[in-house]
């Protein structure tokens, strides 16, 4: 049968034009090898004599072809195998359009194998006539990458320069300093008037590099004038290049690349040795809405709305693709998430479609994270060097942008960058504020921390971030309601405590009053007592020189002094100081992962009046048996005197089966505390697992606390890669198996267990590690675990982490069906689970200074059953 396929074949005077080429798709297999045929064309002359150029297919053993008057070309009898085709014609450069099996258009590169390639087309271009459209092509990659271009004219539209980033600035094994670079030396430039090729394919934008490769210091070529400004019209010459961006850890796998022009020669055109200039482009409008009032062709592009598909990341590609380099503009800019170094994740059109909100925006305007919807709407807004601040204060999750001039609109230049997203670099001229959203109570936010502070935790924390059950007293043994909670606290070290009014502090004041003091705590990230002397401060690329220190004594100290010293202060609510005590087994030094030197490992806290920990095995260090001097301490706080009691204390725990004197069999851990050290946990942070009584019903509960494997690995949702892959899921789908399995020898033997799984899993709810960890991957009779917050909040209000403007939840809490079966279900589980968005809704430097994740608390009934 046949096919069309529309080809760009040309400009002229802003026109765009097209030809049809008519090809077979059925693919004839000769005797010998196939056909590799095409057209060449020459842009706005369908008259031009086209003969006299020379084709030929590098690689393949064939003579080269030249075209007669109508530009044909035909190789017959090609063997399989990859070839790049190359036309030649002095004064000439050319631009290839062929689309790949892959779907990638507009490269030379030529795939021979299982058919006739027979819908080429060379464009020709004049070398000194070349346009940024023709450079961009509506691919990927340049057809003409690898290629010297000259005499490219157009506008500049930002210049950016090289700068150090403090930050990130590394430290040498010989203690030299490296200093880290971010942003390059170069500007952006747009065409303008004829040179508009009015393409929505093709973008009319490119960067040009100017820096000097020789330095590593911020350098300029000789070639590049020194003044180069906005708004000044100059040529280039040069080499279209694809520049894949490196990130701060040498990381480049699987990002895209940027069409650039590099190695420059740029002159700054003049009229009377007065430097021409024009107004800058006022942008194309970046929308959801197919059309538009006073936009037309080019001027607009629709991204993806609500779009669930696998290739919905791919249709944001293919817009920010067609807009690279360009100027383009957002009209009521709203934000999705908080500013993270300096990145705003934001929605257009005010989040808005046909006066709709988008179905996954949560009540704060963040947008939620759901199966196959990685929500390709949102995009990203830059910091811009030198300054770093795009917006001044820094916006928040739901806030509405608008520019000095008041107008709520974005206008800036779009790039694609080393986090592996694309982002708009707002134009230099513009300045931002926060505009909170009408209708939401947050009117006490600021930029200042300490004014946050009152808003979200402790005494005085608004009603939206404290759970809606009440605090359990002191002393209280007749509330048979359990509660048991995760709580992330980043990598905590109190010797690093160097906040005004101490981290300890704001943990507590979360744990006593937006968590309501519950009874078990399973703390994640606890680090070490000592900070530790890193070399080559990036945590991907970086280790710690050892000390021989992987107790965390002193930091849960610190944490449990804190709540007692603040509850006695309250006894209105507490009545009276609450004791806490803790339980862990350290980590071997420097193998578990996280940041170097921290040794972050999972933990529990506890109330003393509430339950009692059921210890067994070998003792580990609690709060009253650390008060003297280390090497009295259970497991000693020096190297020498603890490594045989951690080599035993390290070892795997298992079920057994003990029989009472009543003849029931009932199940009990080996160890407690005891690590489930199975073999998907080498190298990584090994879950944690105890024994509780709850005093109030004198039953026994299960705790397994858990900080599973992180996501490195995983392809960029913006990459070259699509849709995009998450190899890391694997290992802790492996790792999520290791604890299904201690959970279900638990309930084997006794099938109304109590039983509670928490922690940081670094994945999603519907993810196959979640699936695998509950069971539900074998099917909903098969579940032996479940989660409150997935079968009972609603899936906008599912999140207790945000990344690129993705609300989405990574900590989660798992009960076994006896405790699932009986908690309150009423108020979509308000009175079951809580999670106070006190971090993840709010940009960094806004923090409570305890976690870049939301606590999360579970409330459960344990009377009567």
């Amino acid at each position: 049968m046949a096919t069309q396929r529309r080809v760009k074949c040309g400009v002229a005077a802003a026109l765009l034009c097209f030809i049809i080429i008519v090809f077979s798709a059925s693919c004839t297999l000769l005797s010998t090898g196939y056909t590799v045929s095409g057209q060449i064309v020459a842009p706005g002359s369908a008259t031009a004599d086209l003969s006299g150029y020379t084709i030929s297919l590098r690689g393949a053993n064939i003579a080269a072809i030249t075209t007669g008057a109508d530009g044909s070309f035909s190789f017959p009898r090609v063997p399989s195998g990859n070839y790049r085709l190359e036309a030649t014609k002095p004064g000439k450069v050319f631009a290839y359009s062929y689309t790949a099996p892959d779907g990638s258009r507009d490269h030379a590169e030529l795939p021979v194998y299982g058919g006739d390639i027979t819908d080429i087309v060379v464009q020709v271009v004049d070398v000194d006539k070349m346009t940024i459209g023709l450079i961009q092509g509506s691919g990927a990659r340049s057809p003409l990458e690898g290629l010297r271009v000259e005499n490219v004219r157009g506008v500049i539209t930002k210049v950016t320069r090289q700068v150090q980033n403090g930050t990130y600035t590394v430290t040498n094994v010989d203690g030299s300093i490296t200093p880290q670079w971010l942003g390059t030396d170069g500007f952006y430039m747009e065409s303008f008037d004829t040179d508009i090729d009015g393409n929505p394919l093709t973008s009319d934008g490119i960067f040009v590099c100017t820096h000097n490769p020789e330095f590593n210091t911020p350098k300029l070529l000789d070639s590049v004038p020194v003044d180069l400004a906005v708004g000044q019209v100059v040529t280039v010459s040069g080499m279209v290049s694809e520049v894949i961006p490196v990130d701060r850890f040498g990381n480049s796998q699987g990002f895209l690349s940027v069409t650039t022009i590099t190695m420059p020669t740029v002159f700054q055109m003049r009229n009377d040795n007065v430097i021409i200039t024009r107004a800058a482009p006022d942008g194309v409008l970046l929308t959801y809405r197919e059309t538009v009032a006073g936009y037309e062709g080019d001027e607009i592009r629709t991204l993806p709305w609500e779009d669930d598909s696998i290739f919905a990341l791919s249709h944001t590609i293919e817009v920010m693709e067609s807009v690279e380099g360009m100027t383009v503009k957002v009209e009521n800019p709203i934000t999705t998430g908080s500013t993270y170094y300096n990145v705003t994740p934001l929605l257009a059109d005010g989040g808005l479609v046909g006066g709709q909100s988008n179905k996954d925006l949560t009540t704060y305007g963040g947008i939620v994270l759901k199966a196959n919807d990685f929500n390709a709407e949102v995009l990203y807004c830059d910091y811009s060097p030198p300054t770093w601040k795009t917006f001044d204060p820094l916006p928040q999750t739901g806030d509405l942008l608008h520019n000095t001039g008041g107008a709520f609109e974005l206008r800036g230049v779009v790039n694609y960058t080393f986090d592996g997203i694309y982002w708009i670099s707002p134009l230099a001229t513009q300045g931002w504020q926060f505009n909170p959203v009408v209708g939401r109570n947050d009117f006490t936010r600021t930029s200042s921390v300490d004014n946050y502070r009152p808003f979200r935790i402790g005494s005085t924390a608004s009603a939206q971030f404290v759970a809606d059950w009440g605090i359990v007293t002191k002393g209280n043994t007749v509330d048979t309601n359990l509660t048991v909670a995760s709580f992330n606290i980043e990598n905590y070290c109190l010797e690093e405590d160097t906040y005004n009014d101490k981290k300890y502090n704001a943990i507590a004041d979360i744990i006593l009053y937006n968590l309501r003091a519950p009874d078990i705590i399973t703390v994640i990230e606890m680090g070490d007592d000592k900070t530790s002397t890193v070399v080559f401060a990036n945590q991907d690329n970086s280790y710690a020189v050892p000390d021989g220190v992987v107790w965390a004594v002193n930091n849960y100290r610190a944490i449990i002094d804190a709540i007692r010293t603040k509850s006695n202060g309250d006894v209105i609510n507490f009545g009276g100081a609450l004791e806490y005590d803790f339980r862990e087994i350290a980590p071997e030094e420097n193998v578990d992962g996280g940041a170097p030197g921290v040794n972050i490992r999972v933990g529990f806290l506890f109330r003393t009046d509430r339950v009692s920990f059921l210890e067994r095995g070998i003792r580990t260090n609690s709060y009253a048996t650390t008060n003297g001097d280390p090497i009295t301490w259970p497991v000693p706080g020096d190297t020498a005197s603890n490594t045989r009691l951690l080599a035993l204390a390290r070892n795997n725990v298992a079920v057994c089966g003990i029989t009472g004197p009543d003849g029931i069999t009932r199940p009990r851990l080996s160890q407690s505390p005891g690590r489930i050290n199975a073999s998907p946990f080498a190298h990584s942070r090994k879950p944690l697992a105890a024994e509780f009584t709850f005093l109030p019903t004198g039953k026994t509960v299960f705790v397994i606390g858990n900080h599973f494997g992180s996501k490195s690995g995983d392809t960029p949702l913006y990459g070259s890669q699509q849709p995009p892959i998450f190899p890391s899921e694997t290992s802790r789908a492996q790792q999520a198996r290791a604890v299904y399995d201690i959970v279900n020898a638990i309930l084997g033997l006794d099938p109304n267990a109590k039983v509670v799984v928490t922690g940081d899993l670094n994945d999603f709810q519907f993810s196959l590690t979640n699936r695998t960890l509950s069971g539900a991957v074998y099917g909903r009779s098969s579940q032996i675990l479940f989660s409150p917050s997935e079968e009972l909040f609603p899936a906008n209000e599912q999140y207790s982490y945000m990344f690129r403007g993705n609300s989405q939840q990574i900590d989660h809490i798992y009960v076994s069906p006896s405790l699932f079966s009986h908690i309150d279900t009423s108020s979509s589980g308000s009175m079951a689970m809580f999670i106070p968005h006190i971090d993840s809704i709010f940009n960094h430097m806004n923090k409570i200074e305890t976690s870049d994740h939301d606590p999360l608390v579970v409330h459960l009934n344990l009377g009567g059953y």
